[in-house]
């Protein structure tokens, strides 16, 4: 169960870090750090329901995480071709993670009373702790630091 928090924190953290640049493109700029912006809102509290010492209620995690990928979904839309390649990643990544909690139906109790749903969801949301999901996520924080003004620790440390 630890590690699948630990999980949701890095990887909701992660990808709220992305952003965008350029000439004729500052608007698609400011449209994708607002996306960012809204994307972190949603993140934190995704972070603060799992965090929040009790099991969260599955409908209430269900029901974040939808609003936190389709956030994540209009950053992939709004980015800017730099970040194509990792933003691929980062949704798959996620989506990888929604499919983990779907083998447990949102519901985190499962994860420490079901060994053999535990153990297919924590297969499933693995792509969220790939390496090369995590060096995506990196990217997006380096380039939403030098290009929105912020950043995220997308490390979940």
């Amino acid at each position: 169960m630890h590690r699948v928090i630990t999980l949701s924190i890095g990887g909701f953290i992660a990808a709220a870090t992305l952003v965008a640049c350029g000439d004729s493109e500052e608007k698609k700029a400011a449209d994708f750090c607002t996306v960012v912006a809204q994307t972190a809102t949603a993140q934190q509290g995704l972070v603060t329901l799992l965090n929040s010492g009790d099991i969260p209620a599955p409908d209430d995690v269900k029901s974040q995480l939808n609003a936190f990928r389709g956030l994540l979904s209009e950053m992939a839309a709004a980015a800017p071709e730099v970040l194509a390649q990792d933003m691929i990643l980062v949704v798959n990544g996620f989506t990888a993670f929604d499919l983990g909690l779907q083998q447990v139906d949102y519901d985190y109790s499962r994860l420490l009373t079901d060994e053999a749903a535990a153990a297919q969801a924590q297969a499933d949301m693995a792509a969220l702790d790939a390496l090369e999901t995590q060096d995506a996520m990196a990217a997006l924080d380096d380039y939403s630091l030098a290009n929105c003004g912020f950043a995220l620790d997308l490390s979940g440390d």
